[in-house]
């Protein structure tokens, strides 16, 4: 009994974080330093954290220094709230945002059933709560400057040099589920707020490997590759990046690029740029 009375007690606290947290004002304000002045601002997933350089002078290939924010399993509502605050607080001129998290939940992010049991329910809410802490963490790791939002993420690319593996955990976040923007009104207005400042915005696509293509079905990535390409329309985006199959040897795992995966993406971004731009 005084077990499950502390267990209680610590999910009570958690809940009371998570209620406390979404009723919290904004404070999504972006630590100002050398970040604040890159030029180039890339913002995305564990797959940008994994296929952008942390920083650096030459990302485009035009001698102009980039600036990355990049978080793992990041969610649309995640990816508005980091761009609205890196427009605001960097004034890039260039905003390179990742399309993936704008079209497709990971299986952890998909919306409880009808029908499951209470105890599964509340379960799934927690985990759809998550987010709001998640959320709270992060501003509050602004407001004391601990970390600057280019800084700031839940992963690292610790093992970009890592021999290839699947892992159980993550296979866990298939299925997708696919979607058009579910905020579009706001992403129009944010893409039209980037472009008042003079800023250029493209929507980044990273490769998808052999193996996605096989696990989740030809089927499934032509979907998503349609998607893709009518969201760009839609918003009037250019991609920069294809949507392209590439062999595994340039992942470390089923989504996330290892260092020659990384040069190979890095060249065609700095290819495709050339084109666009008469280089």
């Amino acid at each position: 009994m005084p077990v499950l009375r502390i267990w209680g007690a610590a999910l009570a606290l958690v809940v009371l974080a998570i209620a406390f947290l979404e009723t919290a004002p904004d404070t999504r304000s972006v630590s100002q330093g050398a970040r604040a002045s890159a030029p180039i601002a890339v913002i995305g997933s564990s797959l940008v954290l994994y296929a952008i350089p942390h920083s650096g002078q030459n990302l485009l290939g035009d001698g102009r220094a980039h600036a990355r924010l990049a978080v793992s399993k990041m969610s649309e509502e995640e990816l508005m709230s980091d761009t609205e605050s890196v427009i605001d607080g960097w004034h890039p001129r260039v905003l390179l945002i990742e399309i993936d998290p704008l079209v497709r939940d990971l299986a952890h992010e998909t919306e409880p059933q009808a029908g499951t049991s209470g105890l599964l329910s509340f379960a799934e809410w927690l985990q759809s709560r998550s987010l709001a802490l998640r959320l709270g963490i992060k501003g509050a790791l602004r407001r004391t400057n601990t970390a600057s939002v280019g800084d700031y993420g839940l992963a690292d690319d610790l093992l970009i040099d890592a021999p290839y593996q699947i892992t159980p955990e993550k296979l866990s976040f298939y299925p997708f589920t696919l979607h058009p923007p579910r905020q579009g009104a706001r992403l129009a207005r944010l893409i039209a707020r980037a472009r008042a400042t003079g800023a250029e915005v493209w929507f980044l696509v990273p490769p998808t490997s052999n193996f996605a293509l096989h696990y989740r079905g030809t089927a499934a990535i032509a979907a998503q590759t349609a998607l893709v390409w009518a969201t760009a329309r839609d918003y009037g985006v250019p991609l920069l990046g294809q949507p392209e199959i590439w062999p595994d040897r340039l992942f470390v795992d089923n989504g996330h690029l290892n260092r020659a995966g990384r040069q190979r993406y890095v060249a065609q971004l700095r290819a495709a740029w050339a084109l666009h731009h008469g280089g």
